[in-house]
């Protein structure tokens, strides 16, 4: 307030600063009390954390003390389970690394389906072809592949007309 004109008579610059002083006053105390009561939950929030971890502390020594000699069948169990996902996953083909390997030998066909049977392990092509020698290189070059543990096809597939119909059930190989 130093260095301003103030025209006003000197009562009223003095009740202007209590105005002035009061209002930056009442501002600093709701700071305060804003930051106190932000540290208190904060120190709630430390508190309950503290006594949750001492409680699942707790229950986690009174499993093991219940679980005793359960606690190895348990371990035991999930050794098992965890070597059977391991082997379904290795005997699994992954149709979505093989289909580009497909598509390169299909150029001169029109394929309409390729359907994946993951139980099964087979690729099943369907499509049109203007000629039966056309599917039979295919099923040759299927038969090539270094995946595929061998290629099934209807006796349909021989018909000697334009525009016939094929399916080809491609079985992989299990890893």
């Amino acid at each position: 307030m130093k260095g301003e004109i103030n025209l006003l008579p000197a009562g009223m610059v003095r009740e202007r600063r209590r105005v002035l002083y009061w209002a930056r006053g009442r501002g600093l105390l709701r700071t305060a009390l804003a930051l106190a009561s932000l540290m208190a939950v904060g120190q709630f929030n430390v508190l309950a954390f503290y006594y949750s971890l001492a409680r699942t502390g707790e229950a986690g020594m009174m499993v093991q003390s219940a679980a005793g000699r359960d606690l190895q069948r348990e371990v035991a169990d999930s050794n098992r389970l965890l070597s059977a996902i391991q082997s379904q996953a290795r005997r699994q083909v992954i149709w979505s690394e093989r289909i580009s390997e497909v598509l390169a030998l299909m150029q001169t066909l029109q394929v309409r389906e390729l359907r994946g049977d993951e139980q099964s392990g087979t690729l099943i092509i369907e499509g049109t072809s203007s000629s039966s020698a056309a599917v039979a290189t295919l099923q040759q070059a299927l038969e090539g592949l270094s995946w595929a543990q061998r290629v099934e096809a209807p006796l349909t597939n021989f018909a000697i007309k334009p525009g016939a119909a094929f399916t080809l059930m491609v079985v992989g190989k299990k890893l």
